[in-house]
């Protein structure tokens, strides 16, 4: 599923019990290797939100959301 940095970190590691970020086991989004960026179609990694915009992506453990090439 694609979050924004602010969603993810709300969310729970799908690896927290072996490698947990800063000792917690919530996403660690940017700080985590396996964080990905998602690219919209032309190469911005924004998502709108109300009037502000945020960085977009999702776990690469949890495997690729559909419709991310």
């Amino acid at each position: 599923m694609i979050h924004t940095e602010k969603e993810a970190a709300e969310k729970w590691c799908v690896n927290w019990a072996s490698v947990p970020v800063d000792g917690n086991p919530l996403c660690g989004t940017y700080r985590c290797m396996a964080w990905r960026w998602v690219p919209d179609k032309d190469g911005e990694t924004m998502k709108k939100v109300g009037d502000e915009y945020f960085e977009v992506g999702f776990c690469g453990l949890a495997g690729k959301p559909r419709g991310v090439e």
